[in-house]
């Protein structure tokens, strides 16, 4: 719904309905939401400024004020003499919107202009404005772009902005480009993809001097270059699509060449490697259980090759570079001026690791806490001299730093060290690992507070995703700090489908070999109840997006295992959705999923798991599921259907409930405070079942 004021009028009614009953039923914890709220809001740094990244002659950051929603866009001179300038204030922006967030704000090369784009609805429908930078104050030109995917790239002189636009379905299909000072003529199209199962986005590569076009979908990429100063070239065609391989783009500018991530094919590769990747922090005795069959990849682990800026469209004359490794999958990578910065996984978890130009591996970088998260951010300029790490674990808050490569020491920028006295060593984390149906060892990382027993008669709350390849961040969080202090146990279940194993992982857990997701979960679980951290009778789930399928799945194969299931905008009607090719994502997603129109296979698997058409009358788990109104991602009616069909079949006397945002979409609320009150409900659901 683009606009929610179109909403049919029996169906506002329904849902209005349902969220009282919901509110209805939160009432006897609505004292301790607020004070959830209030704890959660005491412990952020209401007035805050992000570690500034260098750009010429101005360092670039976001800040936040006291009792402000929004970030603020901002620069001040490197040389310490000028005047900090706020280029965009997002709560100013907001102030007339009862939905509001920034989707980017990105300052042109020569640092005269800001594009930036706001959705106001909910729907990931951005509205792209540029805005003159000047000394006697900041104004937007009168350019409205409409209906683009919210980001977009500048042309080195800057005199060029380009953009995708979004199709009558909401799919980014094709790229436009935008000369300044021409606001009467109509934009130029760059490029267009036809195909509904392919969608388009766009990067700058080497500060803005080559432009990329990348259409994917879930398991093919073909990449288009375009020179920056050369708007009126055709895109070039980096490497033909082809099916089951994926690759990603580096300019290394002081080689100048391009490194190329690629996963090439390997198809089978050595199982005795594929068993021993999946062995994280367990004894003999399991590493001898693990399964024979897993299945390999089609598409293999990612290698990175290396091109000449000449020879980047001829792929017969790339040279390898770095092999691809199971036991160490190739995440991302940083071109620094004297080194190449690798983000890799070892035993699961995230790694850094140093090499030379030529390949050579020369360290790997240590870090406090293996269960963590590690990420490179990448500058506005190419090749810097250090590379920007932002570090932090579940019991460690963000710390911001920059590595020097050539003397292997690190700076630390900023720590995010949150109010009210906060102790690292109060917290302990662990690595566990749990066998699967078939063998696999599930690995699962656990955060409690030193005071809770493990002994199983504390809460525990289990979160998973495990789909798309993603990575369920290790990271910290200041709102957990408010669930783990009053004695939950605190664990994220690492599913198949998820990319914490490498491609291996997600493979394991997509298409045909999908339940692998759902039962790894409740092997997490089952092993956490065997080993004594939980009771069945204790242990909440909780998911969103595709991890409330996951959560829908689970609560319909078993559902003697959960007190309570949390689903945030769940996608719980797959069969529904995967036949109806006019929703944004459908055709795309048929590659992750299956299409059931064109394959009865696939139609009879995923109506096996479709947790919708595989509820039956049981003794259901308390549920509550969210809905935002204009999620063009999970429509609104999966959650409102699967809510109905739980009620009507559940024995338990456990309520069902439905919480649907009427102004917002799959994120919820834009604003920091906001997302602080729904996470604030959804704590209190759980502690009051």
């Amino acid at each position: 719904i683009a606009d929610p004021k179109n909403l049919n009028k029996k169906i506002r009614a329904h849902l209005t309905k349902e969220n009282r009953r919901t509110e209805t039923f939160l009432a006897p914890s609505a004292p301790l939401r607020e004070q959830l709220f209030a704890e959660m809001k005491s412990r952020i740094r209401e007035r805050d400024a992000s570690a500034p990244l260098p750009h010429g002659p101005w360092l670039y950051y976001t800040r936040q004020v006291k009792g402000g929603e929004h970030p603020l866009f901002c620069r001040k001179p490197k040389n310490k003499t000028g005047k900090p300038a706020t280029l965009l204030d997002g709560n100013l922006e907001a102030a007339a919107h009862p939905y509001f967030k920034i989707g980017c704000a990105r300052h042109s090369p020569d640092h005269r202009y800001l594009a930036w784009s706001s959705d106001i609805s909910g729907g990931e429908e951005y509205t792209l404005r540029i805005r003159a930078l000047r000394a006697a104050g900041h104004e937007d030109l009168p350019t409205r772009i409409h209906t683009t995917d919210g980001d977009c790239v500048w042309s080195r002189d800057g005199r060029r902005l380009y953009y995708t636009r979004l199709d009558a379905r909401h799919r980014p299909s094709a790229v436009y480009r935008h000369r300044l000072g021409d606001e009467a003529a109509a934009d130029t199209l760059v490029f267009q993809e036809k195909n509904p199962r392919y969608l388009l986005d766009i990067e700058s590569h080497g500060g803005g001097k080559y432009l990329a076009i990348t259409s994917a979908d879930h398991n093919s990429t073909a990449k288009y270059l375009l020179a920056a100063d050369a708007p009126n070239t055709v895109p070039q065609l980096v490497r033909k699509r082809e099916c089951d391989v994926e690759y990603d783009l580096y300019f290394d500018a002081p080689r100048r060449r391009w490194l190329i991530r690629i996963n090439i094919g390997e198809g089978k590769r050595n199982r005795a490697s594929s068993r021993e990747s999946v062995a994280v922090g367990t004894d003999a005795a399991k590493r001898a259980a693990l399964s024979e069959n897993l299945p390999p990849p089609a598409g293999g682990e990612f290698a990175i090759f290396t091109a000449s800026e000449a020879n980047i469209s001829q792929p017969d004359n790339w040279r390898l570079w770095l092999p691809s490794d199971p036991l160490r999958p190739i995440e991302d990578l940083l071109c620094l001026k004297s080194h190449i910065l690798i983000q890799a996984r070892e035993n699961f978890r995230p790694a850094l690791l140093l090499f030379s130009p030529k390949g050579e591996r020369l360290r790997k970088l240590r870090f406090a806490d293996s269960i963590a998260d590690i990420d490179l951010i990448e500058g506005y300029e190419p090749a810097p001299t250090q590379a920007r790490i932002l570090y932090s674990s579940m019991k460690v808050p963000p710390v911001s730093l920059d590595y020097d490569p050539t003397t292997n020491t690190r700076r630390i920028r900023k720590r995010a060290v949150p109010r009210g006295g906060f102790r690292s060593r109060d917290y302990e984390t662990r690595a566990l690992a749990f066998p699967a149906e078939d063998g696999t060892l599930i690995p699962a990382s656990l955060l409690r507070h030193r005071d809770t027993p493990l002994d199983g008669t504390a809460p525990l709350l289990l979160y998973g995703y495990g789909s798309y390849g993603y990575s369920v961040p290790t990271g910290f969080s200041l709102p957990r700090l408010s669930l783990v202090e009053r004695g939950f146990v605190h664990v994220i279940a690492h599913a198949r489908g998820g990319g914490e194993g490498g491609h291996a992982w997600y493979l394991g857990g997509k298409m045909e070999n999908k339940p692998n997701t759902f039962t790894d979960f409740i092997a997490v679980a089952q092993g956490l109840v065997a080993e004594g951290f939980a009771r069945k009778d204790a242990i909440h789930a909780w998911g969103g997006s595709a991890g409330g399928l996951l959560m829908g799945a689970v609560a319909n194969l078993a559902p003697e295992l959960f007190r309570s299931v949390v689903a945030e905008v769940p996608f719980v009607d797959v069969l529904a959705t995967m036949q109806d090719a006019t929703l944004p994502l459908t055709p795309t997603e048929w590659l992750e999923w299956g299409n059931p129109t064109a394959s009865p296979r696939d139609r009879e698997r995923i109506a096996s798991y479709s947790p919708v058409d595989n509820v039956r009358r049981q003794a259901y788990p308390f549920v509550l599921a969210t809905a935002g109104l204009s999620d063009p991602r999970v429509g609104y009616w999966e959650p409102a259907k699967w809510v109905a069909r739980l009620r009507e079949s559940t024995t338990s006397g456990r309520e069902v409930l439905l919480l649907t945002q009427m102004e917002a979409g799959h994120a919820g609320g834009a604003g920091r405070f906001e997302r602080l009150e729904e996470i604030a409900r959804l704590y209190a659901f759980l502690c009051q079942t």
